[in-house]
């Protein structure tokens, strides 16, 4: 693990109100930030400029996939199993029909798999898995790539740089991040998917195109002036380096396109309301026998014991046959959908 910390930086004066919303959360949440002044910034990111900083001394990296790994071998020692290369077709869950004593059936490519308990945690395909329970919502995929400095410019990163977010979006806008092999990564852009698990940006998924077409949540959000600029805006971040640096120099100055060169890309399961709303809470819904996890949100990976927990827990009650409420979003208080 690396842990430098975070900065969060505001270029204007909104954003600084940003910054303040940012820290009543991080105090709500128990995480240590305090804000600081521009002249202040080049204290901690000696490259970086601002208006002012939110800083969070704790922020830092650590290996995703050497922790997924020590996971998994953690749970394998206490005889979990894991069926790689197999595929989950559906669930049949008898306990929408009153049927609470029945097994929940996995049905998958490799047969069927009978369950007392299942906690669906399927990302880009959890909406389909929930079926009538996620009637009213719609995963739209959101491709995200990113850059990265070349080797001759990662000094001008320290650690973590951010800029101050549009809290009515759930995008985080470019940022830098220094990764634990010592990589900084920049972006990202954060386009249109043309499928689910379209990770190439020539690659096309037709049903899952179909899908999205078809879902009445994408033609509202398409009515909305600000998503349309969203989207204009994103897709030349995933196209062309010189945006990425542009929005990148705003929080480094000395930044150059020639500084950045092409790394890697990932698909967001971004849920859809069909109002045309962006879940951007954690949304957990559940019947007597299943738990669906429909949203989790960044930092799903840093939240993810604790949110790992909250549904071992949850799962527990079920096999001791106590009932639980049949949704739940991430913080008190807040909008569910």
């Amino acid at each position: 693990m690396r842990q430098g910390g975070i900065l969060v930086i505001a270029r204007t004066d909104p954003e600084c109100v940003t910054l303040a919303e940012l820290q009543r959360r991080a105090m709500a949440n128990g995480v240590q930030a305090c804000l600081i002044d521009g002249p202040e910034i080049p204290k901690i990111e000696p490259h970086a400029q601002g208006l002012q900083a939110l800083h969070a001394p704790e922020g830092a990296s650590f290996d995703a996939q050497r922790y997924v790994q020590t996971l998994a071998a953690d749970a394998v020692s206490q005889r979990a199993r894991f069926l790689y290369s197999a595929r989950v077709l559906g669930i049949d869950d008898p306990s929408l029909n009153g049927r609470t004593r029945s097994p929940v059936v996995l049905r998958t490519s490799v047969g069927n798999i009978a369950g007392e308990v299942v906690i669906n945690c399927a990302g880009l395909h959890a909406d389909r898995l929930a079926g009538v329970l996620a009637m009213d919502l719609r995963i739209v995929p959101f491709r995200g790539i990113y850059a990265e400095l070349t080797p001759q410019t990662r000094h001008l990163v320290l650690s973590h740089v951010y800029p101050a977010p549009d809290l009515s979006l759930p995008f985080l806008g470019v940022h830098l991040s220094r990764r634990v092999d010592g990589r900084i990564i920049v972006g990202p852009g954060a386009m249109l998917a043309f499928g689910r698990e379209a990770y190439r940006l020539t690659q096309v998924q037709w049903r899952d195109v179909a899908n999205t077409l078809t879902w009445p949540g994408f033609y509202r959000l398409l009515s909305r002036p600000q998503f349309l600029r969203l989207i204009g805006k994103e897709t030349l971040k995933s196209i062309s380096l010189r945006r990425i640096c542009a929005e990148a120099r705003k929080l480094v100055p000395e930044l150059e396109s020639s500084d950045l060169v092409w790394s890697f890309a990932g698909n967001r399961a971004q849920l859809v309301s069909r109002a045309g709303e962006f879940v951007d809470d954690v949304l957990v819904r559940e019947t007597p026998r299943v738990i669906h996890v429909l949203n989790a949100v960044s930092p799903g990976l840093t939240s993810s014991l604790t949110f790992g927990e909250e549904l071992a827990t949850r799962g527990a009650a079920k096999l001791r046959g106590q009932t639980a409420p049949t949704e739940r979003s991430g913080e008190a208080g807040a909008p569910t959908y």
